[in-house]
């Protein structure tokens, strides 16, 4: 599989840092040039939506209010992440890795992710960090096992009912994760022009619909140091 690393150009450290940690696992990958918010014109961007509000619907029963803007940090990182969907579906691949530069890996990420697809070539996002953020979960719920050391893959979300349950939660990490080349086509769509946090367009699996795993234990840590892209969490659910 192919792994992005989104990294800002100036943040030499960090990239340094990651660099030397995958070529210690003899993993290849490519660093993907992140978006600087504050270079950006918001006002007058047709890509970036401006306003203070915004309604998201997952059905014509259920919605959620967004209130409050993105920080330039939020909005560099959304537009960081819909790129990768962009280079993705541009060269064809059928799926690729996407890692932060904060996140360290504790294993290897390409067996690891590519183990898990067997088991669930139904997914359409694999997260290798799966912080819950209070989503709820099925209690049928079943952790399948990978065949590489003690690794388990399980579905995020309660299918079908999403939309009732999970209305106001996400997955609130977009630090390291498998996502399909499908799901780069359908979040290309519907993240225009943005509005949403990263975490919150791959995250919201009552909105998006997609089919989200996640991998324990997790596949690394995420370094212990003040974000360079500045998220704020500056969205509010109502």
């Amino acid at each position: 599989m192919q792994i992005f690393v989104i990294n800002l150009k100036e943040d030499i450290e960090r990239r340094q840092s990651i660099t030397k940690c995958l070529n210690e696992l003899n993993l290849d990958f490519e660093i993907f040039n992140a978006v600087k918010g504050k270079d950006i014109d918001r006002h007058n961007d047709p890509l970036v939506y401006d306003k203070d509000e915004c309604l998201v619907r997952h059905n014509f029963l259920s919605k959620t209010i967004m209130r409050g803007k993105l920080s330039d940090g939020e909005l560099g990182c959304a537009l960081s992440h819909l790129g990768v969907y962009q280079e993705i579906v541009k060269r064809n691949l059928s799926g690729a890795i996407i890692l932060e530069d904060d996140f360290i890996p504790n294993c290897n990420l390409n067996a690891v992710f590519s183990a898990a697809y067997k088991i669930v070539p139904q997914a359409d996002i694999i997260s290798g960090y799966p912080l819950g953020g209070g989503l709820r979960q099925s209690l049928f719920t079943v952790k399948k096992k990978i065949n590489i050391k003690d690794f388990l893959v399980y579905r995020l979300g309660v299918p079908g009912f999403d939309w009732f349950l999970n209305r106001r939660r996400r997955v609130p990490t977009t630090a390291c994760y498998f996502i399909s080349k499908e799901s780069c086509l359908k979040l290309i769509d519907i993240g225009y022009p943005v509005r949403f946090e990263s975490d919150v367009l791959i995250g919201m699996v009552a909105f998006n619909k997609l089919k989200y795993y996640g991998i324990m234990p997790f596949c690394g840590t995420r370094l212990n140091t003040k974000s360079s892209i500045e998220v704020h969490g500056t969205y509010r659910f109502y």
